[in-house]
């Protein structure tokens, strides 16, 4: 979707070890939201497949991911 940057929805997502949920999270944004998505995922530092899984949809969202260097444990917040 081309959309000018009012017309989007911003969303931040802390992730570790979500590999499954983000698969499920990102699924029900394309099958519900209507409108321009942008997703700001920050990655701690996973043990699991969840750079493969957010790597599936990247031609899907504008998706920017943003490592972090060492696990500081954002998604237990």
């Amino acid at each position: 979707m081309n959309a000018s940057p009012e017309e989007y929805i911003d969303i931040i997502i802390p992730v570790y070890n979500e590999g499954e949920n983000i698969i499920h999270l990102l699924q029900a944004f394309e099958d519900k939201v209507q409108t321009s998505i942008r997703i700001l995922i920050c990655y701690d530092q996973d043990d699991d497949n969840t750079l493969a899984a957010i790597k599936v949809f990247k031609s899907r969202f504008q998706i920017r991911l943003i490592k972090m260097r060492e696990n500081l444990l954002m998604a237990q917040l």
